[in-house]
């Protein structure tokens, strides 16, 4: 229960903009909440956001890895190409290879260069 109030909170932090607070909740120890982090930050354009995003690629839940890798196709920055691909590239997770594949994919047909 605590967790979906916290993930509504997150969601509303981040349709105001205020992607440091969203930023705050990265270290839950709640993956729901990790998740929830890594789906609202894909509209930012900070480069912690970003940052987080590649860090999330690592975390310990396939939930949050799952959301980090979708979220950075969404945000489209062209230097996530080369951790998506590594990333594809060890794991054995046929979904992750999958949405490595869309995330890259459109990374391209984005091409954000910042």
């Amino acid at each position: 229960m605590a967790d979906e109030r916290t993930v509504k909170k997150i969601e509303h932090l981040a349709a105001k903009g205020k992607f440091e607070k969203v930023l705050s909740y990265a270290t839950s120890k709640h993956a729901p909440i990790r998740a929830a982090v890594a789906k609202a930050i894909a509209q930012s354009r900070v480069d912690e956001s970003y940052n987080m995003l590649i860090t999330m690629l690592r975390d310990s839940d396939i939930s949050v890895r799952r959301q980090a890798i979708i979220s950075l196709g969404e945000l489209g920055r062209a230097s996530a190409v080369s951790h998506v691909s590594h990333f594809a590239e060890n794991t054995d997770d046929a979904e992750l290879k999958a949405l490595c594949s869309e995330a890259i994919a459109k990374i391209h047909a984005n091409k954000n260069t910042f």
